[in-house]
């Protein structure tokens, strides 16, 4: 195909649809949290990562969680001091896990501070994660096709369901999606061009994503192996040396990074791993209700991937398989400019996670796949407006982004949280 030239539009107008996107994916995320009450694991997170900053002490969730996600959301708690020791609560070291959602609910609602009020607080610092990664996907997807392409990108970000979802909760996901797709990223830059600046990047944000979630423990591997095939086939031989000790700068500033997460205790970390590898082993995928346009769907024991293709709206599925058929048709792996190292590292830590944790279908699970989808639907939408003809593509455009819109509004305010699990906003105890 021929490419045509893209309309030329000013900065002042890109940087107001910018600003407008993210200001309504904002304004969508305090709208669900107006209406949440609190729900699923929620209140052990908020509880753990209060106890951790205030005393640290790791005992209560992060022995089977990663701390990062619970230690940002209630930084707005220690200006609050919402209780002065966790032992007021009712809380021992000891107690089965049967007890750790009594306790921590006693921990919300009976403080000094309201419980709306810390909810709001942290669920906001999560909302707020959630920006970063908007701009990220948004710049990557401008330097990967275009500037319309860029903004289409950002369009799918800010109104996808299962993104808003995640970010109006307290949990893991949300902050561990930002840390996986910018470890990717840098890690692929890193390939590019090996540096002292950019082995420090991509190790930086590689440990912060495993202090994210547990699981995460995946993606190093995986992207090692990628550098490792980029410099031992695709290389000059003379280059493997140079960038093997990049890479172990990579695996350093990991690790300081990982171990300033963790209070530099590794047998912390090691006891998350051996707890959350124990638990989700044992989990049964069960019984799962899942949301899906308005209706409630009972599944059972049904694969995960089945979740992924229920919870993504339908446009945003066709446009990122039409971008993912593009890109596999022009693949080359020395132009890919860094989407092989996403959409491999997606694949590899969800087939990874499937194998070995055996997880449930809760779509928390897969969320670190939905920026790969808005950006190969973004690259599409970019790539069609230069080499299509007008008529062909601003109708396709237009018909794909207000179906997407419509369907996405659709569910908003109800499609929160995969795993529904609400409870009333009155003390339970």
């Amino acid at each position: 195909m021929v490419e045509r030239p893209l309309p030329v539009i000013s900065g002042r107008l890109v940087g107001a649809a910018v600003v407008l996107l993210i200001a309504l994916h904002a304004a969508l995320g305090v709208d669900v949290i107006s209406r949440l009450a609190l729900c699923g694991d929620e209140a052990p997170h908020i509880t753990d990562g209060y106890v951790h900053w205030s005393t640290g002490n790791r005992e209560l969730d992060s022995a089977t969680h990663a701390p990062l996600s619970s230690l940002w959301a209630t930084l707005p708690l220690l200006f609050m001091r919402p209780m002065d020791y966790i032992e007021e609560c009712g809380w021992d070291s000891k107690m089965p896990d049967s007890l750790v959602i009594d306790c921590t609910s006693r921990f919300i609602y009976h403080n000094r501070v309201p419980p709306l009020t810390m909810l709001w607080a942290t669920r906001l610092m999560i909302l707020l994660s959630s920006l970063p990664l908007a701009l990220a996907v948004l710049f990557y997807t401008r330097a990967r096709a275009n500037l319309w392409g860029g903004l289409a990108a950002l369009f799918l970000y800010c109104l996808c369901p299962s993104i808003l979802a995640n970010a109006t909760v307290v949990g893991m996901d949300e902050v561990f999606t930002l840390f996986f797709f910018l470890s990717c990223i840098t890690v692929a830059l890193f390939n590019q061009k090996p540096s002292i600046k950019t082995s420090l990047l991509a190790g930086s944000m590689l440990g912060l994503a495993v202090a994210s979630k547990g699981s995460a423990i995946f993606l190093p591997v995986i992207l090692a192996g990628l550098c490792l095939y980029h410099a031992w086939f695709l290389k000059p031989p003379e280059q493997f040396r140079p960038r093997l000790r990049f890479g172990c700068l990579i695996v350093v500033a990991a690790f300081i990074t990982l171990g300033a997460a963790y209070g530099w205790d590794p047998i912390s970390f090691l006891r998350m791993l051996y707890a959350q590898t124990n638990h989700s082993v044992l989990r049964d995928a069960t019984n799962v209700t899942m949301y899906f346009h308005g209706k409630y769907v009972s599944l059972n024991t049904l694969f995960i991937l089945l979740n992924l293709l229920l919870k993504t709206p339908i446009p945003l599925m066709l446009l990122a398989g039409a971008g993912a058929c593009v890109f596999i048709k022009n693949y080359r792996w020395s132009l890919s400019k860094g989407l092989d190292f996403i959409a491999l590292s997606c694949l590899g830590t969800l087939v990874a996670a499937i194998l070995l944790y055996k997880l449930q279908i809760y779509n928390r699970y897969v969320l670190f796949m939905y920026p790969l989808f808005c950006v190969l639907g973004g690259a599409f939408l970019g790539r069609l407006l230069e080499s299509a003809p007008r008529k062909i593509a601003l109708p396709v455009l237009f018909v794909s982004l207000l179906t997407y819109a419509a369907s996405s509004l659709k569910v908003h305010p109800y499609y929160f949280y995969s795993r529904i699990f609400v409870l009333a906003l009155k003390s339970p105890i």
